[in-house]
């Protein structure tokens, strides 16, 4: 029986300009042009769906209109905090977030 959850996979449309330390933590910032791609892998039964949050926002099913991959979700020189869920086709659900900072310069 598969009790394991999705593999979740996040690449950028582009390589990050540098790392900073925000509270202890190794943050990547990027350009105010990046997108972002996600992606999951299930052992035994396949990926399901895929659902994101920017700052706790909104709750949304990755792809279409809303994909972090075919809009500029990520415009303004600020901290974003992105929460990422996976399910595969059994409910096993698994999760990842990131934090990462846009900025000019």
């Amino acid at each position: 029986m598969d009790n394991e959850a999705p593999e979740i996979y996040v690449n950028f449309s582009i390589k990050a300009l540098r790392e900073e330390v925000t509270e202890g933590e190794k943050i990547s910032v990027f350009p105010p042009y990046v997108k972002m791609y996600i992606g999951a892998t299930d052992r035994y039964c396949g990926t399901q769906d895929i659902f994101y949050t920017i700052d706790g926002g909104e709750k949304f099913k990755y792809g279409g209109d809303n994909s972090p991959s075919d809009n500029e979700l990520f415009k303004d020189e600020r901290l974003y905090e992105v929460h990422v869920e996976a399910l595969d086709k059994l409910g096993n659900s698994g999760t990842k977030t990131l934090k990462f900072r846009v900025a000019r310069k």
